[in-house]
């Protein structure tokens, strides 16, 4: 199949409620998706042999799910069209038929019932009495009759009771071969042919299926009557021989006189079916998310879809799934993926429900534990053995195979090992351990990271406040990097407003949950301002080349990205070692009148009480210090008159480092100007002899205040000296 055959449609605004209806004799061939005219014209040809003499049976033959039910639809339909005289129709699914016993009764009298209906003259009248009473009599008896001549049978079930029971068993044959008698005279009397379409025969039970084969056995030499049955051929025959049926392979051939297998799909005709069940999906479902996804939709058919999905019903099935899962997958997980997932729940279940227990196996590490790379390999490798039995335990194996390696590429293995090949998270691959963990519904919402958001974000400027209050502590770094890895992966397409989407980030930075993260002071973990610059120079990048040097501008002069904008100034005018992330920096003529900018925001941050609820403080003091030390008094003057928030400025100005075992240690900076810009040191040690004499005071100020004392770093636990 060519790759762009199955396709992304345009907005379809009548989506079909649901697939895996068969046809309509009204309107068969009208909606015929599968080209089997030709095969039910050849049945009409053989149910034209139906006469007054004798009558005969057809059975239309394939897979459960092949489409059986629509092919009886479509001759049905073309014995409209074609006969002369229309024949008599009459549907009996012994599937719906509750009392096993009563099926044969059931059979006769619908036959009569139908026959009674559809045409009312005295020849129909006749039929119908006729069958309603030789039906009475097999209820009266509870008999079924079987491959023997009825009278013959019905003699030898009842003879053995004794003398009484033979004279009983010898009425009753008489009076079976005389109904009987009757049925064929009446019915060679009826005008019209019978045509009875038995469905869904490869839904019952084995004794009920072969129940069914006996009574068609019984009447299928009752004139102009033709009966036309749908099963599977495999599973009647085991059924018969489950039943202890001998040849159990070769009973079929004496009752079916006309055996008509349908034709198998073909390829068109799947990707006719394929494309019309996308066609059905709701527009938003079929939005491009990701790039690259109509592509990956294309390549999942050729590689794995075409063959797993052979008969109708396999593609009906897996799409009535992918109706299910997909609106809430929806931005999270791209398209073809769900489409792939609805297929390994349909079609591969073993390895379904592996994935379910031991997702692990798929992609090695799941989201909390991504840094364990070797690890999440080595597992994959490890695991290689049982992944392979859950496959070989599918239906198909060599498709569900390719399936598995096309979903999951770390399970290809490639020369003697698993886990090598490395999958975008921003791609909405099932095969990345966040996306797997939203598919499987383990993390979204408290430690993942929500794809629709991060587009919603980029794309929609609208919302940006609106998720910005939502993202959580735990997710708050791996939401900036996406925006980043998004917006490069998309080549900035969509993105309308550049330089003001990095203020945003900017800004989103001193939102709770990045503040909160901020605030663990975990030993490994990832300073935040960091992330977001290159998150931020990522969209520039993508979108704007050149333009770094105005987005930092516009960053630095924001008043609520204050943090942000330290950063990109301290970089630019006061360089660590000449490190350098990322080109946004401002141009250097611009100091003076950035720095009075800057220097204006935190100040009215600090009289406003919230210059300590910024993800980093401390670089805003120390900075402050370097760039402005006048604002840096007015700053010190606006937080002293509050024990507390003078505790916290101490806290944030003199922090040194993190340990694992003994937490923050604070110690007086060696360039003692940047504290000196707040108050001269006498004034800081007075501050301190004062606050410490607070019993309430907390460790961290204690440590802060007791540095500034001793002269050294100091431990907030235990208040010991910390190693320089």
């Amino acid at each position: 199949m060519h790759r762009s055959n199955v396709s992304m449609p345009p907005d379809s605004e009548s989506a079909k409620a649901a697939y895996d209806r068969p046809l309509d004799a009204a309107n068969a061939s009208a909606h015929d998706q599968l080209d089997r005219l030709p095969f039910a014209q050849a049945v009409v040809e053989v149910l034209a042999l139906v006469n007054r003499d004798h009558g005969l049976t057809v059975s239309v033959e394939g897979p459960w799910g092949s489409g059986k039910t629509s092919a009886m639809a479509i001759i049905e339909e073309q014995l409209r069209i074609e006969a002369r005289r229309s024949p008599v129709f009459v549907h009996f699914n012994p599937w719906l038929v509750g009392d096993r016993d009563a099926l044969l009764r059931q059979f006769l009298g619908r036959i009569a019932e139908a026959v009674e209906l559809t045409d009312s003259a005295e020849a129909a009248t006749k039929v119908a009495k006729q069958l309603t009473s030789y039906a009475k009599l097999f209820d009266v008896v509870k008999w079924i009759p079987g491959a023997e001549p009825m009278a013959s049978i019905v003699k030898g079930v009842l003879s053995g009771a004794g003398h009484a029971t033979a004279a009983i068993a010898k009425e009753k044959s008489a009076n079976l071969e005389k109904r009987k008698e009757k049925v064929e005279k009446a019915l060679r009397a009826f005008p019209r042919r019978i045509i009875v379409f038995l469905d869904d025969m490869d839904r019952l039970m084995p004794i009920e299926v072969y129940e069914m084969v006996r009574i068609l056995k019984a009447v299928a030499d009752l004139p102009n009557i033709g009966h036309v049955v749908a099963w599977d051929p495999r599973y009647v025959n085991d059924a018969l021989a489950s039943v202890h049926i001998p040849h159990a392979d070769g009973f079929l051939d004496k009752i079916v006189q006309f055996r008509m297998p349908l034709p198998r799909l073909a390829g068109i005709d799947k990707e006719t079916l394929v494309n019309q069940a996308l066609e059905a999906m709701p527009s938003d479902a079929l939005r491009e998310y990701f790039p690259g996804a109509q592509g990956r939709l294309s390549v999942l058919y050729a590689k794995a879809l075409r063959d797993l999905l052979e008969h109708p019903r396999d593609i009906h099935r897996v799409f009535n799934t992918v109706r299910t899962i997909e609106p809430s997958l929806r931005g999270e997980i791209v398209l073809a993926d769900i489409i792939g997932l609805a297929a390994l729940m349909v079609r591969c279940s073993p390895v379904f429900h592996m994935l379910q227990r031991h997702p692990r196996r798929f992609v090695g590490s799941l989201p909390d534990e991504i840094s364990l790379l070797d690890a999440g390999k080595n597992l994959i490798q490890a695991h290689a053995a049982s992944l392979e039995d859950a496959i070989e335990a599918c239906v198909m194996p060599n498709e569900a195979r390719a399936l598995v390696r096309h979903l999951f590429p770390q399970t290809e293995p490639t020369d003697g090992k698993t886990g090598t090949a490395r999958v975008m998270d921003t791609q909405g691959q099932i095969a990345s351990p966040m996306r797997l963990a939203a598919a499987l519904r383990m993390s979204i919402g408290s430690t993942g990271v929500s794809l629709k958001q991060v587009r919603d974000y980029l794309f929609e400027p609208a919302s940006r406040s609106r998720i910005g209050e939502s993202i959580s502590s735990r997710s708050a770094l791996e939401f900036m990097e996406r925006l980043g890895e998004m917006a490069s992966t998309t080549r900035g397409e969509g993105i309308s407003d550049p330089i003001a989407l990095g203020v945003a980030m900017a800004t989103l930075t001193e939102a709770p949950g990045f503040v909160e993260r901020a605030n663990a002071r975990g030993m490994l973990a990832p300073y935040i301002g960091a992330i977001a610059e290159i998150a931020i120079d990522r969209v520039i990048q993508a979108c704007s080349p050149g333009a770094e040097a105005a987005a930092a501008k516009a960053i630095i002069e924001d008043p609520q990205a204050i943090t942000m904008g330290m950063l990109m100034m301290e970089a630019t005018f006061f360089p660590v070692d000449g490190k350098v992330r990322t080109a946004l920096r401002p141009d250097a003529g611009e100091r003076a009148r950035l720095t009075n900018a800057l220097a204006k925001h935190i100040l009215a941050a600090a009289q406003a009480g919230t210059l300590l609820s910024r993800f980093d403080p401390g670089v805003l003091l120390r900075g402050l210090a370097r760039l402005s030390p006048p604002t840096a008094a007015k700053v010190y003057a606006a937080m002293a008159g509050d024990e507390a928030t003078l505790d916290g400025l101490a806290t944030a100005l003199l922090l040194s480092r993190i340990s694992s075992d003994t937490g923050a240690s604070y110690r007086l900076p060696a360039d003692l100007a940047l504290v000196e810009a707040y108050g001269p040191l006498p004034q800081w040690r007075t501050n301190a002899e004062r606050r410490l004499r607070d019993t309430a005071i907390k460790d961290d100020a204690a440590a802060a205040w007791l540095s500034v004392l001793r002269g050294v770093a100091v431990h907030a636990r235990g208040f010991t000296q910390a190693r320089d």
